[in-house]
């Protein structure tokens, strides 16, 4: 199934709206990190999901979400998805989370600041990555489609630049 940019931008706004109204409790409770490629990303809980998805007659089957914590230099590890669209957007303290400092976004070749509300689109095949200056911190919400982690296949292909 093919999921069209728009929809994952408006999927993204859900969430952002609810983590926005959520309470503090609620935040820590869907801001939980584990481990991946060197980032921390959230598990967000199946309900929280099943209930945004809901609307657009979709499931965690057809996308994936994922609030991913940048906190160390991590220049080194642009990659690509060879199927998988992302939308991203640059999460701040109105989502109970740090602002970023020092954070920077690989994408077109080149690295760019990146700041509170930037939105990153990065259509398959498109080598990205992002990082922190020492001491710094990125935190951004990820809608994919399809899941970059499904059946076992992690669509993840490290590049050097």
């Amino acid at each position: 199934m093919i999921i069209a940019p728009d929809t994952l931008q408006q999927i993204a706004d859900s969430i952002l709206v609810k983590l926005s109204t959520a309470s503090q409790e609620e935040a820590d409770r869907l801001l939980q990190m584990n481990d991946y490629h060197g980032f921390l990303k959230a598990k967000i809980p199946e309900d929280f999901l099943e209930e945004v998805l809901s609307p657009f007659q979709l499931t965690t089957r057809d996308v994936q979400i994922e609030i991913v914590k940048v906190d160390t230099d991590l220049s080194n590890e642009i990659h690509y998805h060879q199927d998988s669209y992302a939308y991203c957007v640059v999460m701040g303290d109105e989502y109970k989370v740090e602002n970023p400092r020092g954070a920077k976004g690989y994408l077109n070749d080149s690295w760019m600041p990146v700041n509170k509300g930037d939105v990153v689109k990065i259509p398959p095949k498109t080598h990205h990555g992002f990082t922190v200056e020492p001491g710094g911190i990125l935190i951004f919400l990820s809608v994919q489609a399809p899941p970059i982690e499904r059946e076992g296949n992690d669509d993840y292909h490290k590049v050097t630049v």
